[in-house]
C-alpha cells in the first residue's frame, strides 16, 4: 500500500492522497513524500493555478421573427 504526505497541507482537501484538490488560487511550492514498505520518495511540486477562461459571445442582439399575411 502507498502513504502519500503533501506539505504545507493547510490549502489541501485531503493531504494524504495521490491529487488533492486546493482550496486556494494562489502560486504554491508544495512537498510529496510518497512511501512504499522500505521506500521513500521525496519531491517538490510547484502550483501555478491558471484562472478560468471568461467567456465572451460578443454584444447583445436580438433576433425578430416577423409574419406576413397575404
Amino acid at each position: 500500500m502507498i502513504a502519500i504526505s503533501w506539505t504545507p497541507s493547510a490549502t489541501l482537501s485531503n493531504p494524504s492522497i495521490i491529487n488533492p484538490k486546493c482550496n486556494t488560487c494562489n502560486y504554491h511550492n508544495y512537498q510529496v513524500i510518497a512511501r512504499i514498505g522500505s521506500c521513500t520518495a521525496t519531491d517538490d511540486v510547484k502550483v501555478i493555478p491558471v484562472p478560468y477562461p471568461v467567456a465572451n459571445a460578443g454584444a447583445d442582439t436580438m433576433i425578430c421573427y416577423i409574419l406576413l399575411l397575404n
